[in-house]
């Protein structure tokens, strides 16, 4: 399970911050709730149950959303990692999941937000560049890397890709 934070690059050249949500477990929650607490700090979401895809895949039960996020959404995920300690429960009619972030998650949440930060505050010019070295870097992928490899690709393609945003 995970909520990931991503962002697209519309057509006005303004990015826009989504959040992809994971829940998995032994049995179906029928997700319409979220609620992540962080120290201090305690965020619910509701979410409409027929924006959720679920599945099985032969071992878990899955259910997943995505949802557009705003400046409040992303000043909330940055306040929640100062926390020791991320819990996320996911609820529904079906009972609940909770899930504590990873080191990992942590890390990958806090590399999109100063990407994105960094996205935002470059020229039109340097985006369009930035885009174009990420693109070709994914062009260049090899095939079906393990998760462990996968993880250090794109940790490397968002340091470029941030390096690129920084310099100009």
């Amino acid at each position: 399970s995970y909520i990931l934070p991503f962002f697209v690059n519309g057509s006005t050249n303004d990015p826009s911050m989504f959040f992809m949500v994971l829940c998995s477990g032994n049995k179906y929650v029928y997700l319409d709730t979220i609620t992540i607490r962080a120290g201090e700090y305690k965020y619910t979401y509701t979410i409409d149950w027929t924006d959720v895809d679920r599945g099985y895949d032969g071992k878990q039960y899955w259910e997943l959303t995505s949802f557009m996020g705003d400046d409040e959404d992303i000043q909330w995920f940055k306040n929640i990692l100062s926390a020791d300690e991320i819990i996320i429960r996911y609820s529904g009619d079906g009972g609940s999941i909770d899930h504590t972030v990873t080191p990992e998650e942590r890390q990958a949440i806090t590399d999109v937000l100063n990407a994105y930060d960094l996205f935002k505050a470059a020229s039109p010019t340097v985006r369009a560049k930035a885009l174009n070295n990420w693109c070709k870097l994914n062009k260049n992928s090899p095939g079906a890397p393990t998760p462990e490899e996968s993880t250090r690709i794109q940790e490397d393609k968002i340091m470029g890709f941030m390096d690129t945003l920084q310099k100009e």
